[in-house]
């Protein structure tokens, strides 16, 4: 392949030092694409993009202006939580000048995502994001409750 450059792997890092593609904490996360770059690049642009097994884009970013020598990069983003809904979700990667796309790749492995389920207990009321909340329930005193004033 001739490509100037191309996109070998990726994994992810926690606070688990040890890389890997599965997500099973909360909290800060990085993840790293590996792109071996054959020829010069100048001006190139990184995009970054966190897809559903739909193809529905959740997440991305895009870094600019990279002078590229060849050699062998890890591009990595620093995040401080990926809060989805347990599940399988791809990465898709690109690296592209103003004359045109050098490449884009849906990264495999799937990204796995098997944090605990923080939200309702039915998939179809729990939503895309996987974040805790905090409830509390207290009698009302006549103190805290407002009444409107609805005259005209």
């Amino acid at each position: 392949d001739a490509k100037q450059a191309k996109f070998m792997g990726w994994f992810l890092r926690t606070h688990d030092p040890s890389p890997g593609h599965v997500l099973n904490t909360t909290g800060p996360v990085e993840v790293t694409f590996q792109l071996d770059v054959r020829t010069p690049i100048r001006r190139a642009r990184h995009g970054i993009a966190l897809l559903s097994p739909t193809g529905q884009n959740l997440w991305g970013t895009a870094v600019t202006d990279l002078e590229l020598v060849p050699g062998s990069y890890e591009l990595t983003h620093s995040l401080p939580d990926i809060p989805i809904q347990p599940g399988v979700y791809f990465w898709q990667v690109s690296i592209y000048t103003d004359d045109g796309m050098i490449d884009l790749w849906d990264c495999l492995p799937d990204l796995i995502v098997s944090t605990p389920p923080m939200t309702h207990y039915r998939d179809e009321y729990a939503g895309l994001l996987n974040l805790p909340s905090q409830f509390t329930l207290q009698v009302a005193s006549a103190s805290n409750i407002v009444e409107e004033d609805v005259s005209a």
